[in-house]
């Protein structure tokens, strides 16, 4: 039976790597979304100052 335990060793492997990407992808995701709020937010004070400057 090497056979059949070397395809559960490779669907276990696979499967390790898919939930490792999963994981690394959604906390990408969630790292980019609050990077994005925060230098959104970055901008908005800029522009505020610029009004301010402008006004």
């Amino acid at each position: 039976m090497p056979q059949l335990d070397f395809t559960i060793w490779l669907l276990n492997l696979s499967l390790n790597w898919l939930i490792f990407l999963i994981i690394f992808s959604s906390l990408n995701n969630s790292y980019n979304n609050t990077n994005n709020i925060s230098s959104n937010n970055h901008n908005n004070q800029y522009t505020n100052n610029s009004n301010w400057n402008w006004n």
